[in-house]
């Protein structure tokens, strides 16, 4: 028996499990994302209010349900809570965020999308967060839209999140804003999980409330295989602790177009190849000019990712 319970616990430690990551890109110009909502940004009509701006104070929304099935970092959602300066959460939040800064931050609840978060401040002029969902399943859009908000040094801002059904993306979509400002744009599951794209001076304001001139952030979700324990690997790493130089032999069943990252063990990008057909199942990185410690290697072929730990000795 004692045999049985001791085979059963290797052969987990050969089980790879996955988890979800986010690719992240910008649009500059380029209309709303998939072109489903064509309406102007100023005045939505037939949308739904959710929310109108405060000079009491910043506060959170009443939780609102999501239309369809979504997931955030791999795991169902099925409300949120929006504050007054540009962040929804999917969880159960405690005081509304302050001025903003990079993300991880301990001013957000897990399961938060920051969309241009900036500074509140009162003023005069109201402005409103509405819902609208665009599209026929199963490829619908559900936008969370501030319209003419006071938000950062902009007397009135409008800027929606939109959660993609089915595919799971998503985008952050910069409409106008009637003085310059800038903000946070990223995602937060928590203080060691976040993907947020430049730094928290992300500059907000389109020149017009027509769509066609609409710049976005998307935030495409990965799946990425933990191959340190897994029984198979979609590469090879070698020599491994490495010295100057370490080897990938891919082990792809086609020659599909991939990137490979060299990163520091918090995450940090070091070196990046970009490969938009793999000629050769070797590929070679340079280690030298980085100090010894532990690292990761990471390959992405646009729909997974693999991720395994490599050592430099000096």
């Amino acid at each position: 028996m004692k045999n049985l319970v001791l085979l059963f616990f290797l052969a987990l430690t050969h089980l790879a499990f996955c988890q979800t990551s986010y690719n992240t890109s910008y649009h500059q110009n380029s209309g709303n994302p998939g072109g489903l909502n064509t309406e102007v940004d100023l005045d939505p009509l037939l949308w739904t209010n959710i929310g109108w701006h405060m000079m009491s104070g910043n506060q959170w929304t009443n939780a609102t349900t999501i239309p369809f099935p979504f997931e955030f970092y791999g795991d169902p959602v099925t409300s949120f809570q929006a504050s007054h300066n540009g962040v929804i959460t999917f969880s159960n939040p405690g005081a509304a965020p302050g001025n903003n800064v990079d993300l991880p931050s301990s001013q957000l609840p897990d399961l938060s999308i920051c969309a241009f978060w900036d500074s509140y401040h009162a003023y005069i002029y109201s402005g409103w967060i509405n819902t609208k969902v665009f599209g026929v399943l199963p490829n619908r859009q559900f936008w969370i839209n501030y319209s003419d908000f006071p938000i950062g040094g902009a007397t009135g801002a409008i800027f929606s999140i939109v959660l993609e059904e089915t595919s799971n993306k998503i985008y952050i979509v910069d409409q106008y804003a009637n003085g310059f400002t800038t903000g946070t744009v990223g995602l937060q599951k928590n203080l060691t999980t976040y993907a947020q794209y430049g730094s928290n001076t992300e500059a907000i304001g389109s020149a017009t409330t027509q769509n066609s001139d609409n710049s976005y952030y998307e935030f495409n979700p990965v799946t990425t295989t933990n191959v340190e324990e897994a029984s198979t690997t979609a590469f090879t790493l070698y020599p491994n602790p490495a010295n100057h130089s370490v080897t990938l032999e891919l082990d792809l069943p086609e020659m599909n177009a991939i990137t490979i990252e060299l990163l520091s063990i918090d995450g940090k990008v070091l070196q990046r190849v970009d490969r938009s057909s793999v000629q050769s199942a070797i590929v070679k990185l340079d280690v030298s000019l980085y100090s010894k410690g532990v690292y990761l290697v990471r390959m992405n072929d646009g729909t997974s990712q693999v991720t395994k730990k490599l050592v430099l000795a000096r």
